[in-house]
């Protein structure tokens, strides 16, 4: 996934923060873990359907 600003924008890796105009980032499955924050909608819109979400592959 690339990502341009036309000014440049901070970027957060490990903890330190850089100033870019292109970010280039690449996606890989099972790689980031999540924190759900306390009195996020996200749990319930899952569970009620509002939310499609893909099942975990084994």
């Amino acid at each position: 996934m690339r990502i341009h600003s036309d000014e440049p924008a901070a970027v957060n890796v490990d903890g330190e923060a850089r100033y870019v105009n292109d970010s280039v980032f690449e996606l890989k499955e099972k790689a980031v873990c999540y924190v759900i924050p306390e009195g996020s909608a996200y749990l319930a819109d899952r569970e009620s359907g509002k939310l499609q979400v893909r099942e975990e592959l084994s």
